[in-house]
């Protein structure tokens, strides 16, 4: 019984600390690089029909190098993209040819790239914090369990170490997905 509850602790945290992971992936996807990203467009919602839309839902978005083509389902939403894009923080400019909107990305300054990997860093530094939240929420669970006797006392620090290596592999792969992205940032 002690050793399937642990087992449950751990895997939640494990879980968890993996869903971090991922959530810090889909951030990077949206800080600019010196390549164009379907993904640098989630955060841009459109007026469709007075409710505000991902751009994802009303439209293809197709990349090519430097470029992002934007091709609406419904033509009628051209000027409602156009609009939203301008709105935005992209720092780009639509051309819109009346049937698609092209995006060029401008190639990013020095104090630009800094600026992003500042981003990063501070996008990498929360999902550190949520690991450790998950950590000391694990741990604070164990602990309760073994002053209720659920589990034995040396049970419960030996859980205790295994949520701490399990939080160091989940950090130094945070690090690790980081390093990727501020070298794809600072590369020329």
């Amino acid at each position: 019984m002690d050793d399937e509850i642990i087992d449950d602790i751990l895997d939640e945290a494990e879980s968890k600390m993996t869903k971090s992971a991922g959530s810090l992936r889909t951030a990077f996807n949206r800080i600019r690089t010196n390549r164009a990203t379907p993904e640098l467009l989630d955060p841009i919602e459109v007026d469709y029909y007075g409710s505000m839309t991902p751009i994802k839902h009303v439209a293809t978005i197709a990349a090519d190098g430097m470029d992002l083509s934007i091709a609406p389902f419904e033509k009628s939403l051209l000027s409602a993209i156009e609009k939203a894009i301008y709105a935005s923080d992209l720092g780009m400019t639509p051309n819109n040819n009346g049937e698609k909107i092209y995006l060029s990305m401008p190639p990013l300054t020095q104090e630009n790239r800094q600026r992003y990997v500042r981003q990063a860093k501070n996008e990498c530094e929360k999902a550190k914090v949520a690991c450790r939240n998950i950590r000391r929420e694990a741990i604070q669970f164990v602990r309760e369990l073994a002053h209720d006797k659920d589990i034995s006392e040396d049970d419960g620090r030996i859980a205790e170490t295994e949520i701490q290596e399990i939080t160091d592999k989940h950090v130094q792969e945070l690090e690790a997905i980081l390093e990727v992205k501020e070298q794809d940032l600072l590369k020329i």
